[in-house]
C-alpha cells in the first residue's frame, strides 16, 4: 500500500498549492490593475475632451472665412494636438503597465510548472523505487473482496488524477506561451504609438508655427489676410496650370526621344525621411478652408535637406518664386508628374532628364525664408503625385 499512499500525498499535495500567485505576486497584479483602470479613465476623459475640440474645429471650417475664424481654428487645433499627444502617452503608459501586469503573471505560472514538474517527477521516482511484489501482496492479503476492487479502484483513479495533473501542465505551458506572444504583439504596438506620438509632436510644432506666421503675415487686418489667400490659391492653380499646359507642349517631342522612361511609374521617396506631418486632403490641414491639401509634407526635414527625384523623367517646370513659393515639376511615363514644393534652392534645370535618385534642390518650408511662400508651417518638403494634371494621393506610388 505504500505506492498509494505516496501517489495519494504527492497528489494532495499538487491539488492543494494551485494557487496561481504568491501573496506578495498577488499584490502587485492588484495594484497594477488598479493603475491600468485609472489610466483607462484618463484616455475616456482625453478622448472626449478630443471630440469636443474637433466638433468646434468643425463648426468653425463651415464657418465664415475671415482672419478671427482662422486663428481660433488653430488654436484649438494647437489645443487638440496637445490633447491627442496626451492621450497617446498615456495608452503608451496603459500599454506599459499591461505589460508589467503580464510579466508578474507569466512569471509566477512559469515558478509554479517548475514547482509542479518536480513534484510530479519526485512522485514518479518514489513509486518507482517501492517494491512492486510488496504493493501486490499488500493488496490481495485482505479477505474483503470488496476492499480489493475498492483499492484497484483508488490506484486507477490515482492514475488518472497522475495524467491530468502532467495534462494541465502542458495547458500552463501553452497558456504561457501564448502569453509571451502577446506580450511581443504589444512591444510592437506600443513602438507604433511611440512613432505616432513623433508625428503628433511634430504636427503640433507646425501649427503653431502656421499661426505665428498668419499673425506677423496679417498683423491682424483682414485684408492682408484675404491677400494672403488669394495668393496661396494662385500658387496651387499656378502648378496645375503649368502642368496641363506645358505637359500638352511637350508630350509629342519627348514620346520620340529614347531617353524619356517608359513603363510602370514607382516612385521613391525624394528625401530620406518618411514622416508624414499633412497627409493627402488631411482634415486637420490648417489651410483647409481655402483648398485641400494637395499632396503630403515630408516631415524631420531640416532645411536645406538634399531633395531627390523620385523617378527617372522630364524636367517639366522649375519655377524659382524668390521669397514666394518654389517648386520643380517632373514629367514620369504614364501621363504622371511629381511636384516638388517649398525649395530653398534649386539645382534642377529645365528641359532636361533626371535619373532617379537625382539631386534636384534642397528643401526649406522655414517661414520667411526662400522658397517658403505664404503661411508655411516649418521646415518640411511639399510633394505632390498628379495624373494628367489631377493631384493624387502619392502613397499609393510611392515604395513602402
Amino acid at each position: 500500500m505504500k505506492k498509494i499512499i505516496i501517489a495519494a500525498v504527492a497528489i494532495l499535495a499538487l491539488t492543494s498549492t494551485r494557487g496561481v500567485f504568491s501573496d506578495p505576486v498577488k499584490t502587485d497584479v492588484l495594484n497594477i490593475n488598479d493603475q491600468i483602470v485609472a489610466k483607462k479613465q484618463q484616455i475616456s476623459d482625453l478622448n472626449k475632451q478630443i471630440s469636443a475640440s474637433q466638433d468646434t474645429i468643425s463648426a468653425l471650417q463651415n464657418s465664415e472665412d475671415t482672419l478671427q475664424n482662422e486663428i481660433a481654428i488653430l488654436d484649438n487645433q494647437i489645443a487638440k494636438n496637445k490633447l491627442d499627444v496626451e492621450a497617446t502617452q498615456s495608452q503608451i503608459d496603459e500599454t506599459t503597465l499591461e505589460l508589467q501586469d503580464l510579466d508578474a503573471q507569466l512569471s509566477a505560472m512559469e515558478k509554479h510548472i517548475d514547482s509542479d514538474r518536480d513534484m510530479l517527477g519526485n512522485l514518479i521516482r518514489k513509486i518507482d523505487r517501492e517494491d512492486d511484489r510488496s504493493a501486490l501482496l499488500a493488496l490481495f492479503i485482505s479477505d474483503d473482496l470488496s476492499s480489493i476492487f475498492s483499492r484497484v479502484k483508488s490506484m486507477t483513479d490515482l492514475q488518472g488524477d497522475m495524467l491530468s495533473t502532467v495534462k494541465r501542465l502542458q495547458e500552463e505551458k501553452a497558456a504561457a506561451l501564448s502569453k509571451r506572444a502577446e506580450r511581443l504583439a504589444k512591444n510592437n504596438d506600443l513602438r507604433k504609438q511611440k512613432d505616432q506620438l513623433e508625428v503628433d509632436q511634430i504636427r503640433m510644432t507646425d501649427t503653431l508655427a502656421s499661426k505665428q506666421e498668419l499673425m506677423d503675415s496679417t498683423r491682424n487686418s483682414e485684408n492682408k489676410y484675404q491677400g494672403l489667400i488669394s495668393s496661396l490659391r494662385s500658387e496651387a492653380d499656378s502648378v496645375t496650370s503649368d502642368i496641363t499646359s506645358l505637359e500638352d507642349q511637350v508630350k509629342q517631342r519627348i514620346a520620340a526621344d529614347d531617353r524619356f522612361p517608359t513603363g510602370d511609374v514607382i516612385l521613391s521617396w525624394p528625401v530620406n525621411s518618411r514622416t508624414i506631418t499633412t497627409t493627402f486632403h488631411d482634415p486637420d490641414y490648417p489651410f483647409r478652408r481655402i483648398m485641400e491639401h494637395p499632396g503630403v509634407d515630408i516631415g524631420s526635414t531640416p532645411q536645406g535637406t538634399p531633395v531627390h527625384a523620385a523617378a527617372p523623367g522630364y524636367i517639366l517646370k522649375v519655377h524659382d518664386g524668390g521669397y514666394g513659393y518654389s517648386y520643380v515639376i517632373i514629367l514620369h511615363a504614364d501621363g504622371i508628374s511629381t511636384v516638388y514644393g517649398h525649395l530653398s534652392r534649386i539645382t534642377a534645370t529645365e528641359e532636361t532628364y533626371v535619373d532617379r535618385d537625382d539631386v534636384i534642390g534642397y528643401s526649406g518650408g522655414m517661414p520667411g525664408t526662400r522658397g517658403a511662400g505664404p503661411m508655411t508651417t516649418g521646415p518640411h518638403l511639399h510633394f505632390e503625385v498628379r495624373v494628367s494634371g489631377i493631384p493624387t494621393d502619392p502613397m499609393d506610388y510611392l515604395m513602402q
